[in-house]
């Protein structure tokens, strides 16, 4: 779980979500959460 401020910038960050995205809660505390979000590509099709 990630706590942020309306501003979007992090404040909290349980050990689960520290392990999940691979950063201790000091490297995330004051970072925009935008950091963490992938950018959606514009092909969702699977090819086989």
């Amino acid at each position: 779980m990630l706590l942020t401020e309306d501003s979007g910038h992090i404040v909290l960050v349980n050990p689960v979500a520290q392990k999940l995205f691979g950063y201790t809660e000091d490297e995330l505390s004051g970072l925009a959460v935008e950091i963490l979000i992938v950018p959606v590509s514009g092909n969702r099709s699977i090819s086989s």
